[in-house]
């Protein structure tokens, strides 16, 4: 459809589709391919130094160089980790910015007159719910398009707020006698979200494996896709209403 306006002759809400998806195909994606490969070639050199003197060491500093080789795995496991996690929370705050620049291109044919959602939402599902309420387009229906946010919030919150701990220490006035970790530590995330939690009690840390950051990476694309899709109908819609309505 073609308008008078230049404003609405620019689909701005596909542009901001395609920043996003470069975005997180260049930057984050491209970011994380890149750190994650110069850890694996710098483990591997590290290693094969140690393993050349270790065939010709013996004894106690042959257990020692044994034991350093063991440490640099181990190392380079928590640094891939730390990696892909620090990915994950770019996705969510990439993705909260692109809902946010869409909604305000929106103002320039339908203006936000009110706050919606309320404070026990999370910033994401605020924004789903203006999206439905502002735009009259039915959220509930489409539920499965945004089913990945809150898993994304609750990890992403986990990862910046707790340093990546899975089973934050409680304060020391809520200790219990009950016994177990339960009696020193917060166990909601873990229980929560096990398939984001490596290891058990205080040593357990959140872990986004590579497929489940995939997923989010997908499911977030596709979310925004289908927005921009959508704002632009209504947007079309409204100039044709303002247009039969001018004189």
């Amino acid at each position: 459809m073609q308008t008078d306006n230049w404003i609405h002759q620019m689909d701005f809400f596909h542009t901001e589709s395609d920043n996003f998806e470069r975005d997180l195909h260049v930057i984050i994606l491209g970011s994380l391919h890149a750190s994650v490969n110069a850890l694996s070639a710098d483990t591997e050199a590290y290693a094969k130094k140690l393993e050349t003197q270790i065939e010709s060491a013996h004894e106690e500093y042959r257990d020692y160089l044994i034991d350093r080789q063991g440490e640099a795995f181990g190392d380079h496991a928590e640094q891939e980790r730390f990696q892909r996690n620090m990915a994950f929370v770019a996705i969510a705050t990439r993705l909260i910015h692109a809902l946010r620049t869409m909604l305000r291109s929106a103002e320039t044919f339908f203006p936000r007159k009110k706050k919606y959602g309320d404070g026990s939402m999370s910033e994401i599902m605020r924004l789903w719910s203006e999206i439905g309420e502002r735009f009259g387009i039915d959220i509930v229906m489409h539920a499965d398009k945004i089913a990945f946010a809150t898993p994304l919030n609750d990890v992403r919150n986990q990862i910046v707020h707790d340093g990546g701990e899975a089973n934050p220490q409680l304060p020391f006035e809520r200790w219990t006698l009950e016994g177990g970790d339960a009696s020193y530590l917060d166990l909601k995330f873990s229980d929560k979200y096990p398939e984001y939690v490596d290891g058990s009690g205080f040593l357990a840390a959140v872990r986004v494996t590579e497929e489940q950051f995939n997923k989010i990476f997908d499911d977030s694309i596709t979310l925004i896709k289908w927005l921009a899709a959508e704002l632009r109908a209504c947007e079309l819609a409204a100039v044709k209403v303002n247009s039969a309505s001018s004189p």
